[in-house]
């Protein structure tokens, strides 16, 4: 018998369809409202086979439609810094703390800062600090010279050389051996950039508000880095260039983020095309929030964007970004509101601890002068 689909709908009325047989599925004719070669599925067969999908989905260990915190929960385990926040030794990547705000500076302005080892072991570490410090309510994210980011280097081959810890290995290898049983991968080699791919991610969970400041064009990659802020802003002779297939790539790494970002149809297009665009068609689309003469005008509106953070709960600010993430794409059922209904609970707990005082308010975020970048 050819192949059916158990749930597949027909144009025909139901009560036209003939009564099926409990021992098999039954080949109608025309005559009986479903059309030659499709077939009547019993009731309970129908009902073993979501009985099965449901003992299937069950078995899994992980549960998004219902884990709603591990969906929005960055993954620390998996790698190693090479150094601390307090004792930064990188080059190609600076790292300047101010009161209460961060700069993560792409700093190889001579080759359009192309992320090769050396800038994304930095990237790493930086987002490895920064979520232990609660004292930072804003992190930034720029480049020096006249493009934000050409994407990957091409003397770079995407595989990170940095030592990890054993507990670190440990974690790649259970990673790797659950990314085996999905059956995605062939072999072990297929999967082993796995533990790597959640650099984007750690960075999208940062408990800060992070802002992309571009001061110049991005490329490749590069857009991932955008993708992942919470608001960006870009000087206004920007583009925005997704040159991944016009070279026989996927930008798979990036793309669950644009279409946080953007729609889906417009995501699918821009990578299918391999589009350029300015930075006003970005800002339509929904990746950058402010577009700037230049990186001056970027420091007025960063100083704006400081003193509204400073009025806002840390605590909430962090939950908020949380919450957006563990529903995102989630149809709006008991689950989702019952989500949302523990954070609400959670903020009353932790935010009015000391009543309407509102102590975070005391602290104010100040942009370094001049921009470090």
């Amino acid at each position: 018998m050819a192949d059916w689909d158990p749930f597949a709908m027909d144009d025909g009325e139901e009560e036209a369809a003939p009564a099926a047989s409990a021992s098999a599925p039954e080949t109608v004719g025309n005559s009986g409202g479903y059309g030659e070669g499709k077939v009547a599925i019993p009731e309970e067969a129908v009902g073993a086979i979501i009985d099965k999908l449901r003992s299937r989905l069950n078995q899994m260990d992980d549960k998004p439609w219902l884990d709603f915190e591990k969906a929005a929960t960055p993954d620390l385990s998996l790698y190693t810094p090479t150094c601390s926040l307090e004792d930064w030794k990188h080059k190609d990547v600076d790292l300047v703390i101010g009161k209460g705000i961060a700069y993560i500076i792409l700093n190889r302005p001579a080759e359009n800062n192309s992320i090769t080892d050396s800038v994304n072991a930095a990237y790493c570490d930086a987002v490895h600090g920064l979520h232990s410090r609660p004292d930072i309510r804003v992190v930034v994210l720029t480049g020096r010279g006249k493009m934000f980011c050409s994407g990957m280097d091409p003397s770079w081959d995407g595989v990170p050389t940095q030592a990890r810890s054993s507990q670190a290995l440990e974690a790649a290898d259970k990673l790797i051996a659950k990314a085996l049983k999905t059956g995605i991968f062939a072999d072990k080699e297929q999967a082993s950039m796995v533990p790597f791919g959640k650099a984007n991610y750690n960075f999208c969970q940062l408990p800060q508000l992070t802002i992309g400041i571009l001061n110049g064009s991005v490329m490749g990659q590069g857009i991932g880095y955008v993708c992942s802020c919470d608001l960006v802003m870009c000087i206004k002779s920007a583009f925005f260039s997704l040159t991944d297939v016009k070279v026989g790539l996927v930008p798979s790494n990036m793309a669950p983020y644009m279409t946080l970002k953007t729609s889906n149809n417009l995501a699918k297009r821009m990578m299918m095309l391999g589009e350029t665009f300015d930075a006003e068609t970005a800002k339509q689309r929904g990746f950058v929030q402010y577009v700037v003469d230049d990186m001056a005008q970027a420091q007025g509106v960063l100083k704006e964007v400081c003193g509204r953070v400073t009025d806002m709960s840390p605590i909430a600010v962090q939950k908020a970004k949380k919450l957006a993430y563990g529903v995102s794409g989630h149809p709006v059922l008991e689950a989702v509101m019952w989500h949302t209904l523990k954070y609400f609970n959670e903020s009353l707990t932790t935010t009015f601890v000391e009543g309407d005082a509102r102590p975070w308010q005391k602290t104010s975020i100040d942009p370094i002068e001049p921009a470090p970048w």
